[in-house]
């Protein structure tokens, strides 16, 4: 027995029929979605379903960017840092005679501190020992 499809099937109808039944169609479904929004919940449904297989779809091209990444800032990190320290060295070298120069620019006695960091809380601590005595200073009468 030979199984043969409905005459309908076989030759179909015109490919430019087909066309416009589809149209048709597709544009009678968007109609309704606009307007009744029925096809929320199949979008939010074929999100949950897709989300993952996006995310294995662009595994690849987002580890590439982060190696590129990670590359980049390490080799701009390392470039900034010679910079700094560049900066740095030749600060180091102008601050070697500030002694000097603000002797001869001020006329005033000047003297290098042996702890610069601290010096100015253990100068402060001092002032405040002796808030009776330098009290002219700190009001502003």
């Amino acid at each position: 027995m030979e199984y043969s499809p409905p005459p309908f099937f076989r030759t179909g109808p015109t490919p430019l029929a087909r066309l416009l039944i589809f149209s048709a169609l597709s544009l009678a479904f968007l109609v309704v979605d606009v307007r009744f929004n029925y096809l929320d919940s199949l979008r939010q449904i074929a999100a949950v379903v897709v989300y993952p297989l996006q995310r294995i779809a662009t595994a690849p091209a987002s580890i590439a960017r982060r190696i590129s990444d990670f590359f980049t800032t390490h080799g701009s990190l390392r470039e900034d840092n010679a910079r700094l320290k560049r900066e740095n060295f030749e600060n180091a070298a102008l601050l070697r005679d500030i002694d000097r120069l603000l002797m001869e620019e001020t006329g005033l006695p000047v003297i290098i501190a042996e702890d610069p960091l601290t010096c100015v809380v253990r100068g402060s601590g001092k002032a405040l020992e002796k808030v009776e005595r330098l009290a002219s200073i700190f009001t502003n009468d």
